[in-house]
């Protein structure tokens, strides 16, 4: 049985009836459900537009993302996210199915110091264990975010984990010098003051449309040097485990790494699908496929199973 760290439930009009589906298929016994939070008032924030013009400005980009544009896509996406009410249906899928799912939750960390507290006293009362991050949609860095701290802090006294998108992301942030602040090394600081918390590297610092394994160097030196960083393999696995080089290098971490399926976000592709990819690795053993598939995510979700 397989552990999916990372699943968008609710997305692209994904109903509950095709998450159960594609579990199942997947022989998935427990997932990690991920909801994040981002809203339209966001970009009308004038701090994040600033920061959006400044990311802006020093992209060279053939597909021209200025400012303007790049706001337009994210309430965009922040409207459909809206719509889906994602929080809301995670809670009455976790109601049907307790012990199955695992919820990480989220916060903008563009709001305000006290609007953030009070989601986070919400969210713990709902039952989160986990929070998940986008520096991309949410448009913040990591390294020198305030707020961002004030939410380790609280991470840190309920022992949470946290998810945290590395890599390029769609539409604007495919271009990496607008998707800068979703490089691992500005995870940095956070994981060197926050050392009794967990930080979980999304994608692996991998993902990319067109230059894929962009940031992964950076996201194995962190691995390497800091006992509290784990990476997830969500939106990658064909890249990572059909390389043989590429899992020498993650063989030396190997109990840190998660099998995560990114469903439904890959156009293609599901769980089952994902899955195989680590399966079918000609470069895994069977007890290394084991580990990635299930036992690390076991332990590092203290999952009694």
């Amino acid at each position: 049985m397989v552990i999916d760290f990372h699943i968008h439930p609710f997305l692209f009009n994904v109903n509950e009836k095709m998450i159960l589906e594609a579990i199942n298929k997947a022989q998935v016994s427990h997932a990690v459900l991920l909801t994040p939070d981002y809203a339209v008032r966001d970009y009308d924030n004038p701090k994040v537009i600033k920061k959006i013009e400044e990311l802006t400005k020093s992209s060279e980009s053939i597909f021209d993302w200025t400012a303007e544009k790049v706001i337009y896509f994210l309430k965009r996406m922040a409207l459909e996210r809206e719509k889906q009410k994602r929080e809301e249906r995670v809670l009455k899928l976790i109601s049907k199915f307790p012990g199955r799912f695992t919820w990480f939750g989220s916060v903008n960390p563009n709001r305000s110091e006290d609007e953030i507290k009070t989601k986070l006293k919400n969210l713990k009362k709902l039952g989160v264990r986990g929070l998940k991050f986008l520096p991309t949609f949410q448009v913040f860095n990591p390294a020198t975010c305030d707020n961002f701290k004030t939410i380790c802090d609280f991470c840190a006294k309920n022992n949470w984990i946290i998810l945290i998108h590395t890599g390029c992301d769609p539409g604007p942030f495919e271009v990496p010098e607008i998707a800068k602040f979703a490089n691992p090394e500005n995870l940095i600081p956070v994981i060197e003051e926050y050392d009794n918390l967990k930080f979980v590297l999304a994608h692996m610092g991998s993902y990319s449309a067109f230059k894929m394994g962009i940031w992964l160097k950076e996201a194995l030196n962190i691995l390497y040097k800091y006992d509290n960083a784990y990476a997830d393999t969500s939106a990658v696995n064909y890249f990572v485990f059909n390389n043989k080089d590429i899992v020498n290098m993650i063989r030396k971490v190997l109990d840190k790494i998660v099998f995560g399926s990114d469903f439904p976000s890959i156009a293609g592709s599901d769980i089952a699908y994902e899955v195989l990819a680590v399966r079918r690795s000609p470069y895994l053993t069977n007890d290394e496929k084991l580990k990635i598939l299930r036992l690390n995510a076991v332990k590092i979700l203290n999952l009694k199973i």
